[in-house]
This record gives C-alpha cells, structure tokens and sequence, in this order.
C-alpha cells in the first residue's frame, strides 16, 4: 500500500487515523509540526519503513504527550498506545474540549467557525458528486484551520479523555462505529432529498399523490385449509374452527389437530372390557371374528377376576366356517354357538363373568331383532363395537355405520398393521356421529388391540399431514377397490 500523510490537531487523533487507514501493524516513517497541525507519514510496508508503530510512538511523541496533556489524559492516551503506567497528579484535570474533525484529502481537519480564523481551505470533494468545491469565500459552516484552542476546548478535552478506548481493537471498533453512523445519515439525507425532488416532480405532471406508506397485506386468517386440503370434511373443520374462536382460542394447526382428535374419540373408554356381553359386528372382511378373539385375549390378561366365552351368533343361512373355535384353542377360551332367530335360547352371563358375541350373520338381522336382544338381556350390561377395515372407501364406511346406527356401536379401527387410514375415512366416521374406541392390527392375537386416545389421534393426524401421499388419487383409488 503506498505511504499515506495524516494531519491533525494532536498526535492522538492523528494515530486514530493512522490506524484506521492501515490498521494496527502499521509503521510510522516521520511526524512534524505544520500549521499547528501534527503531520505523520506512515506505512504498513516493513521493508521501506522505519521501527514498528508502537515502539515508535512512545519514543517521538513523549514531548507532545508532555506538552498537550495534563496527567489524567497522559494516562488514558499512553495506555491507550500501549505504554507503562505513570503516575497521575493530584487534584482535578485541566478541561479542554476535543475539536470536531472532518475528513479530507490527506487527513483530519478541525471544524471551527469561520470568526475564529483566519485560514480557509478549499471545499472538500463532495462525495456523490465527485464535483469539488469552489475556492470562493467560505459560507458560515466552511472546514478552516485552528491553531489554537479556548479555555472551554481544553476542557472539554479532558473530560473526554477519560472515556477513550485503551486498546487498538477498541480505537477501529469506534472508528468504524463512527463511519457507518456517518455513511447511514448522509444516506438518509440523501433519500429524503430524492423524495422531495419525486414529490415537486410529481406535483409539476399532475400525478396523484401516493400514501407515504404502503402497508402490506395481512396473511389470511387460519381455517383449517391443510386438514380440508388433505380429506378432512368442510362442515368438521369449520365446526371445530368456530368453537376454538368461541372459546377464545387462536385456531392453529395444532390447536385443530387437538380439538379434531377429541371429537373422533369415544367418551366410553373402558367400557368394552367391563360389559356383561360384548357383541362384535361388522361386514365380512372386516377382521371381526380376529377381533372378537383380540378381545378375549385381553381381559383374560388385565380383568383376571372374571370368567370369559367366545360365542358364534348365526343364521341357517351362514357358511359355518368355525374360525372362532380355533382361535379360541389358541387362548384357551371356550366357544359355543347361538342361533339368531332363538333369542330364548340364548344363555345368560353369570355374575363375573363376560360373553363375547361374534355376529356370523347379516347385520340387518341383528339390527331387526335388536330390541329383543336388549329385553332378553334386562339388567346386563351391553356393549356393542364396529371392526371397520382400513382402507375402506368413504361410501362403504357409510354403508356400515347407517346399517349399525340403531346399535350405536363404538368403532375399532382394524387391519391397521395392513393399511394406511387416511383423513378422508376418519373423517367420514365424525361426519356419521360414530367415534373411535380401539385400533388394532391383525398378524397378533395378543398385544394387537390398543385403547384410542386423543393424544394418538392427535399424533396420528399430524401424520397425516406431514405424509400427504397417504391422502393423493392413487391412496384413494386403493382404497375403492
């Protein structure tokens, strides 16, 4: 980098300078005395210079640090260049004001008023421009030289010294502070002035006049549109919405995922485990015989102070098939068989102990003889669960839940081990008034039926969103076949 000359009214400010143009390894190669001013030539060139800057310092502006400084200040800038400590006098420090400098062609120029000198300089390069000032008599606000200083200045000097940075790092982070405080409001006058000029041009033309301010647009307000997007239905969704907004609740997806998750699950919980008889329904493929022996399995194994039984309920007309016997052998649970048109003949469930139905037949029989079955069954507790396959379109799923509505059946979610259920399913089953209780697989007898809950709907749901193939025409057209 070629040699620079940096003027200033003290060999302080001058090295602030130094330093901001080259840095702290910079090499100082002369310092004189002209005008008043303090001049130093300096290079961050080791092989053309003279002894490294620090060293230098101390040792060719000890006589101006003496000279310009009381003791308070002589600490604060020597320790600022990396000297030893000296001692600092008694009694307060003589005050002198710190002159305002502006930067020019070759260095730091005090700012004075032009009543207080006689020396004016040329106006300074303007910056935008690249135009420079005319030599012509300086206006009230013209840069001059100063080669004295007030009473008031020294002061003011003093008072400052004391908050002076004690390190290089210290003196460029303020240096640069100052410039880019310096460059944001000459950019910003700058920008205002070209505002002005817009306005007079504009006013010049006949335009309107334009807001000062375009505000933007708000985003639209939450509604559930990723859950209607990914299958849920309209009416569920803004239902759900509406009653967040009531309740004083921000509707987010989050708080939706919640409030849909309560509203599929059952407020029954464990009532399937502690009825009297239990009657599992559903179509044919649907996985409700499996179910039926899922049952079993589980209150053998969590209410071991009762009695359990599979029972087949058929018609002449159903195929006997006599899977439920075999999958009772394997958990060890008895099985028998009752006739649908018999009602009579059906035996009663002793105290403590539960029957587990699994309807062979149609379900429209079952719904035709139901009110029987409630009389037959006076004073025992009755419970009733739908196996609803996954995978299934929305129109089957309707189909099974208006055949069923008379028996209020509490649904289970079944062959979830084999397919994925999808938004548009469960929201087809709210969309019926049914809710969900369970969910089971169907490779397992035994840990494959689990308690639905909200927290894993929730979780589910949330999947579902962040899987949205699960959802697309090819899902969909699966599950139509």
């Amino acid at each position: 980098m070629p040699t620079i000359t940096v003027m200033a009214p003290d060999s302080a400010l001058a090295m602030d300078e130094v330093i901001r143009q080259l840095g702290d390894g910079a090499y100082i190669l002369s310092t004189s005395q002209k005008d008043g001013m303090i001049q130093i030539k300096a290079t961050n060139e080791p092989a053309t210079s003279a002894p490294k800057r620090l060293s230098s310092v101390k040792t060719v502006f000890e006589d101006e640090l003496e000279r310009q400084f009381s003791g308070a200040q002589k600490t604060a800038l020597v320790a600022a260049l990396g000297g030893a400590d000296v001692a600092i006098p008694e009694g307060p420090a003589p005050k002198a004001e710190r002159p305002t400098l502006v930067s020019v062609d070759g260095g730091l120029m005090e700012k004075v008023d032009v009543r207080s000198t006689a020396h004016s300089i040329p106006a300074p390069k303007d910056e935008l421009t690249g135009n420079k000032g005319s030599l012509a008599e300086p206006e009230s606000d013209a840069v001059v030289f100063s080669s004295t200083r007030t009473e008031a200045e020294g002061s003011s000097a003093s008072e400052h010294a004391k908050d002076q940075p004690t390190s290089p790092e210290e003196v460029i982070q303020q240096s640069a502070h100052a410039r880019d405080a310096k460059e944001s409001q000459g950019v910003t006058s700058k920008l205002e002035e070209i505002g002005d000029r817009l306005q007079r041009l504009e006013a010049s033309l006949g335009l309107p006049k334009l807001p000062p301010v375009i505000s933007p647009k708000e985003p639209p307000a939450y509604n559930g549109q990723d859950f209607t997007k990914a299958g849920m239905s309209d009416a569920i969704v803004h239902r759900v919405v509406s009653q967040l907004s009531d309740n004083g609740v921000t509707p987010t997806t989050l708080e939706l995922a919640h409030a849909l998750a309560s509203e599929m699950v059952g407020p029954s919980g464990g009532t399937a485990l502690d009825a009297d008889l239990l009657f599992v329904v559903g179509s044919s493929g649907s996985g409700k015989t499996t179910l039926a022996a899922k049952f079993a399995a589980l209150m053998r194994e969590t209410r071991e102070n009762r009695t359990v039984s599979l029972v087949s309920l058929e018609d002449d007309q159903t195929p006997s098939i006599d899977l439920l016997s075999s999958l009772g052998r394997l958990i060890n649970v008895p099985t028998t068989r009752w006739m649908i048109d018999r009602v009579e003949a059906w035996g009663t469930p002793r105290d403590r102990e539960t029957t587990i139905v699994d309807l062979a037949c149609s379900q429209n029989k079952l719904a035709q003889i139901w009110p029987d079955v409630v009389a037959h069954f006076a004073g025992k507790r009755c419970h009733v669960v739908l196996a609803l396959g996954s995978g299934l379109s929305s129109g089957r799923i309707s189909d099974a839940l208006e055949t069923s509505a008379i028996l209020e059946p509490e649904v289970v979610l079944t062959k979830l081990d084999e397919f994925e259920c999808a938004l548009p399913e469960l929201s087809t089953i709210v969309d019926n008034d049914a809710r969900i209780g369970w969910l089971a697989g169907t490779r397992s007898l035994v840990g494959n039926l689990a308690q639905a809950t909200s927290p894993i709907m929730e979780q589910y749901l949330k999947g579902c969103l962040a899987s949205p193939d699960a959802n697309g025409p090819e899902a969909k057209t699966e599950r139509m076949q």
